[in-house]
């Protein structure tokens, strides 16, 4: 009788043994299920564009400056919700601005989480413009930052060259975290007034890449058309990451749909990069333009 009770217990003993680990070993292989699932997520869903960590992107955009001249949809208060969406959607890495005032940094500051940003003001005006680089701060690491003057004197706030503005380039020397690459971002807006004055801001920004050893990305409203000697210069520094791309020959400049609409804005590379995808985006919210020249976003690699 007693062994009978005894190998009772044992098979007790023995089936509740393997229903907890049998348990134990579903629990287990769920979590690590959903932990791998997790991490799936987490690369599909963070900033990265391209197929891997190696890819980055890139958007320059010319926002339209604050100014009492734009009504009802042109102002910015009407624009900049619609503006923010188009940034979220696209999803870049590093945001190239031209044209930013200061209440327009502070908007983008505010609403652009996880966004780091660099700028200095091209003059000593009111309201005056700036060239922001804006880059992902938990993907980045900034290296060194300057702003230099399109003109004789590069180094001081100045104004040559018969340009009817003062004009920047702002030049970001950034570590990628993941891959422990170094890349150089400089965004500029070059002056409209002459070819002159376009051929020589072209010249002292290839001038100033020079000093970086690392791949270079330059962004920009360039008031230039692709046909023009300032840009057929620029090629011959660098790469011009549209080219050859579907989105390649559409315009940047839709002057809220006015005339004069043309190709001036421009992403151009050199280094070991490669262009993987460039777009236009020339999106609209119904009656609201967010901007009179449409945002570019550039793919990139590293080689």
């Amino acid at each position: 009788m007693k062994g009978k009770k005894f190998g009772r217990k044992a098979i007790i003993i023995l089936a509740a043994a393997i229903t907890f680990f049998a348990v134990f070993a579903v629990t287990f292989l769920f979590e690590a299920s959903v932990k791998s699932e997790t991490i799936a997520d987490f690369y599909s869903k963070s900033s990265f564009t391209t197929d891997d960590e190696s890819g980055f992107s890139v958007m320059t955009w010319n926002i339209r400056r604050t100014t009492t001249a734009d009504k009802g949809n042109r102002d910015f208060k009407k624009r900049s919700g619609k503006m923010v969406e188009l940034i979220k959607e696209a999803d870049p890495d590093i945001i190239c601005m031209q044209e930013a005032t200061s209440s327009q940094i502070s908007f983008f500051k505010k609403k652009l989480h996880g966004m780091s940003v660099v700028y200095e003001y091209r003059d000593k005006t009111r309201s005056p413009e700036s060239c922001p680089v804006f880059y992902n701060s938990d993907r980045f690491e900034l290296i060194s930052s300057e702003t230099f003057w399109l003109s004789d004197t590069p180094e001081k706030m100045s104004r040559t060259w018969e340009a009817d503005y003062y004009r920047i380039c702002t030049a970001v020397k950034l570590k990628d975290k993941l891959t422990d690459n170094e890349l150089a971002i400089l965004n500029t807006h070059i002056d409209y007034k002459s070819e002159d004055t376009k051929l020589k801001s072209v010249d002292l920004i290839k001038e100033k890449a020079g000093n970086f050893d690392c791949p270079i990305v330059l962004t920009g409203d360039f008031n230039s058309v692709p046909a023009s000697s300032a840009i057929e210069r620029m090629k011959t520094y660098f790469t011009e990451a549209g080219e050859g791309k579907p989105d390649g020959d559409k315009i940047t400049f839709n002057n809220y749909f006015g005339d004069r609409q043309k190709k001036i804005d421009y992403v151009f590379y050199n280094g070991n990069i490669e262009s993987l995808s460039y777009s236009v985006i020339d999106r609209t919210y119904g009656k609201i333009i967010p901007s009179d020249h449409y945002p570019i976003k550039a793919e990139f690699t590293y080689l």
